[in-house]
């Protein structure tokens, strides 16, 4: 159980660390937090708000518009690849009305911080707390609050990302959608239970319609299966370094 909350946090810190600016609110959420509810392991119902921030903070930082939101006569699907050693990348496939479509690849700087705990939030209660839970003396639950409060220090870091465009043939248009018909992309859950692991990558694929109907599906380094051979598609086109695949 600790184990899996030591990480949890590394996590938050992590996406944290991007920018003192950033806060995650319906604002700044890049998908509807509600699909990112989860049972804890207490039985408890709640929002991983910490997984949801590392998303919106990766779409934020790489100047991306929040598709749940926009209207738009376009048709649009967005892959967000985020990988634990490699750098992120975002495949965009924007199809017109008159069908004609353009795929934007973009390529971000690979993560390398280091963060650290700050305690200065708490009261000296809490902090005694705190030190019995890193002991290994209290459970996760008896101090859950006091976890919500700490502040994660965020190191100086200057994200930057390349990109490229190009036109999108009709002959990799259709495959394309032959390949999103294969997936029964519209029946798949949008969460698994398994959200992430400690070595792997977010697989993130976004579908809006010229109608305004939005819907994603998020996973954890997928298994072979049609939905991973969707997003291997997008994948496959562009010059940036992208071929270390998991």
């Amino acid at each position: 159980m600790k184990h899996i909350i030591s990480f949890y946090f590394a996590l938050f810190s992590f996406a944290s660390s991007f920018s003192q600016e950033f806060e995650l609110n319906d604002s700044t959420s890049f998908f509807p937090p509600k699909a990112y509810e989860r049972i804890d392991w207490f039985g408890k119902v709640e929002i991983d708000s910490m997984t949801l921030a590392y998303h919106s903070l990766y779409l934020a930082k790489f100047e991306e518009p929040i598709l749940y939101r926009t209207e738009t006569k376009d048709e649009i699907f967005r892959f967000t690849w985020l990988r634990s050693f490699d750098k992120p990348m975002i495949f965009k496939l924007v199809i017109k009305e008159s069908n004609q479509a353009t795929l934007e690849i973009k390529e971000g700087n690979q993560m390398q911080l280091a963060t650290v705990t700050d305690l200065r939030k708490l009261r000296p209660n809490e902090i005694q707390k705190y030190n019995k839970y890193c002991k290994g003396e209290l459970d996760y639950i008896q101090v859950e609050n006091i976890l919500k409060k700490v502040k994660i220090t965020k190191p100086n870091y200057d994200f930057q990302y390349q990109s490229e465009k190009m036109k999108f043939s009709q002959i990799s248009l259709n495959e394309f959608r032959e390949l999103f018909k294969k997936s029964n992309f519209s029946s798949l859950r949008s969460m698994e239970c398994n959200l992430y692991g400690s070595d792997g990558a977010h697989w993130i694929l976004e579908h809006l319609n010229s109608s305004f109907n939005y819907e994603f599906v998020y996973r954890w380094s997928p298994e072979n299966n049609d939905f991973k051979d969707l997003c291997l598609y997008l994948i496959s086109f562009g010059s940036l370094s992208k071929k270390e695949i998991y």
